[in-house]
């Protein structure tokens, strides 16, 4: 019975597409040859609100969405203001060079590249398979 409660309670934005869960934004993570691209949904926030990290093989990414409106009309006045705050890590590949990454941010999408390093796209382990 509470759940629903706090269900609701998480999603004080009104984004349905802002994640109200710990898990974090949507997001989608594929490996090139030469690098891996993380793209993760970040609507509504501005440059100033997000911050992408990499450490220990782990891309992190926060940010902070702050909704105030106000508004008067004859009879009543309404003032409101909202405030959600997210994370996500994501684990990377070994041979990742978080040293190069490059982030970008357009209509609401982050998009991060991590190169590889040459050793880590040179890597092939080829594994025989036995009848077992």
């Amino acid at each position: 019975m509470l759940e629903g409660f706090w269900n609701r309670f998480g999603k004080s934005t009104g984004d349905p597409d802002w994640p109200s869960d710990p898990s974090g934004p949507k997001s989608d993570v594929v490996q090139t040859d030469n690098a891996v691209e993380v793209s993760i949904k970040l609507p509504g926030m501005t440059l100033d609100d997000i911050e992408v990290t990499v450490s220990g093989g782990m891309l992190t990414v926060k940010g902070e969405k702050k909704v105030e409106r106000q508004e008067e009309k004859k009879g009543y006045y309404l003032s409101e203001r909202s405030y959600g705050a997210i994370w996500r890590t994501i684990p990377l590949p070994p041979g990742v060079d978080g040293e190069k990454a490059e982030a970008s941010y357009r209509n609401g999408l982050l998009t991060v590249r991590l190169p590889q390093t040459p050793e880590a796209q040179a890597r092939v382990n080829h594994i025989e398979v036995k009848q077992g």
